[in-house]
């Protein structure tokens, strides 16, 4: 775990400080030593413990804050379908299923944002022009990174040992106006329920209580709703990100979201700049159950790059106060990397194997035939 590993360099930086002291105590006996035996001017001896110290001081800080910066990137994908305008589901990948369902859900509530969608659907020849859609899929895919973020923080929180903690601050909906602007998704799902057409009472008191409807436990307030319709579901989500106190929340060039805490800094950033990419030999046909001629002349695979990128702060090495407030950040980004990453996807439905499977049956049945 990174944050285990890094906050672990605590105990080796006292060690060297103590370590530090014995060796600069001999070095000085040393050198009184030397100073007797070699007789030099008293200039180059302050020039010689200078250069020494400076060589030194600067490989400790080298070596201290080397790992101070963490950067990850995971590349995910999306496959959508031009016949239809629409995402497909993909077994088993929740970046892609979860984003075809945002999409649904959401022109099922908003109808103007449907139909910015409909007309000018994604395309790869897009990249040096204004596309209204692709801008849909960037704030989609952004939504997905925060709403599991808010679902991380509050269960990460929600346990005895920091109940009624006054070292945390719960940054509600209307805290986070940066946000909300700049995302359509965010901005509608957690939109106040008596705010929206489809939760006034005489529609809402027919939906099912208990499928239907999620309460928290401990303020025993509604945190989410959903509506069925024809269209799809119309979502209400709580939207809240619970984090040490004296944290800030900034969003920078309409890309970056950087969540400013006291021992560390997280940024997250997503880009859609509308490039396609290639699936591995087989999948559409085999997994997809898509015949690759059809695959080829009506589908698209998109490629969505999430970045990550956690900034200890240094004061937090001469500290142990307040760590467990933060050990949620590996394991949130441990499920990105799960969620979203082509590569964890392919390896987790072991499609290598399933491949030379494939190709091992294929030539089982080609001798079968030949025999006959």
């Amino acid at each position: 775990m990174f944050l285990n590993d890094f906050f672990g360099k605590r105990k080796y930086l006292i060690e060297i400080i103590i370590l530090s002291l014995f060796i600069a105590l001999a070095i000085n006996i040393i050198s009184q030593s030397i100073s007797e035996i070699i007789v030099l001017n008293p200039i180059c001896y302050l020039s010689l413990g200078i250069f020494i110290c400076v060589i030194s001081v600067s490989y400790f800080l080298n070596r201290l804050l080397s790992n101070r910066v963490m950067n990850l990137q995971f590349e995910g994908f999306f496959i959508f379908n031009k016949e239809n305008n629409k995402i497909i589901d993909i077994y088993r990948y929740d970046f892609s299923s979860m984003l075809k369902d945002c999409l649904k859900d959401a022109f099922a509530e908003d109808k103007a944002l449907k139909s910015i969608w409909e007309n000018k659907p994604l395309s790869v020849n897009e990249f040096f022009e204004e596309s209204k859609s692709r801008e849909i899929i960037q704030e989609a895919s952004e939504y997905y990174a925060l709403s599991k973020l808010s679902t991380h923080l509050e269960d990460y929180f929600n346990k005895d040992e920091f109940a009624d903690d006054e070292e945390l601050k719960e940054f509600e909906r209307n805290e986070l106006p940066e946000i909300l602007l700049n995302n359509r998704f965010i901005e509608l799902f957690s939109k106040p329920m008596d705010q929206r057409y489809h939760f006034l009472e005489e529609k809402y008191q027919n939906i099912d209580k208990e499928s239907d409807i999620k309460i928290n436990d401990n303020n025993h307030k509604i945190v989410w709703a959903n509506i069925p319709t024809e269209d799809g579901h119309i979502i209400f989500e709580k939207f809240s990100l619970t984090l040490p106190k004296n944290s800030e929340i900034e969003r920078i060039n309409n890309q970056k979201i950087i969540l400013k805490m006291d021992l560390i800094n997280l940024e997250i950033k997503i880009e859609f700049l509308g490039f396609s990419t290639i699936l591995p030999k087989g999948f559409p046909e085999y997994y997809l159950d898509i015949d690759l001629a059809n695959f080829i002349d009506n589908y698209i695979v998109f490629n969505v790059v999430f970045q990550f990128r956690v900034n200890f702060r240094l004061y937090s090495l001469f500290t142990t106060r307040g760590r467990n407030y933060y050990n949620w950040i590996d394991s949130y980004l441990n499920k990105m990397k799960k969620q979203i990453a082509r590569k964890d996807f392919f390896k987790e439905i072991g499609w290598d194997t399933v491949l030379t499977l494939l190709h091992c049956q294929k030539g089982e049945k080609k001798k079968s035939q030949e025999k006959k």
